[in-house]
């Protein structure tokens, strides 16, 4: 297939673009909404780290594809399937204020197992899939090693628990070891 990547990376972006815009109007409408909502800070600290999750994995895309000078028809479909998976998991994590009753712990609760499922399969396709498919052996980063098999599998774990002291622990590690890794690369 002729395509270049621009046109493709364009594509996918549209897809992100849409995911972030529905996140960021969720968020807003949450916001705006906030004496009728109950809080729930560990759906709050959840929808920080997504939001910098879509520039990470955007970032991922672009390094792995970049270089990848002939698009098959599968090459193209994987990097559009992983960009509707990110849609669907920001869909079924963000949501109105009445698809949740006023109540963040309500929709966090009923849309988590999919949501980190989901997140662990996107873990999974762009770190152990997406360099076999794209013929990328180098890791642009190195500490992504991590990310690869053990963060699919935690993901995977934590959609079935329901400890919440576990949860916030595992959320503030997601949140502070991205931003740590933001503040690293400076």
């Amino acid at each position: 297939m002729e395509i270049s990547f621009g046109y493709i990376i364009t594509f996918v972006s549209l897809i992100y673009g849409l995911a972030l815009t529905h996140a960021l109007s969720c968020v807003a409408e949450l916001i705006q909404n906030r004496n009728k909502i109950k809080n729930y800070w560990l759906w709050w600290l959840w929808a920080v780290w997504f939001i910098l999750l879509a520039v990470g994995f955007w970032i991922s895309i672009y390094a792995y594809w970049h270089d990848c000078v002939e698009w098959s028809m599968m090459k193209f479909s994987f990097v559009t399937l992983q960009a509707c998976l990110f849609y669907f998991c920001y869909y079924s994590f963000f949501n109105r204020t009445d698809e949740i009753n006023n109540d963040l712990k309500e929709g966090f609760d009923t849309n988590k197992r999919i949501v980190f499922i989901f997140i662990g399969l996107l873990f999974f396709l762009m770190f152990v899939v997406s360099p076999v498919i794209a013929g990328t052996s180098k890791a642009f980063v190195p500490n992504l090693k991590f990310s690869s098999l053990v963060l699919p599998i935690i993901f995977c774990v934590f959609a079935f628990i329901k400890n919440k002291f576990a949860n916030y622990l595992f959320a503030f590690f997601m949140v502070f070891s991205f931003l740590f890794q933001i503040l690293t690369d400076i």
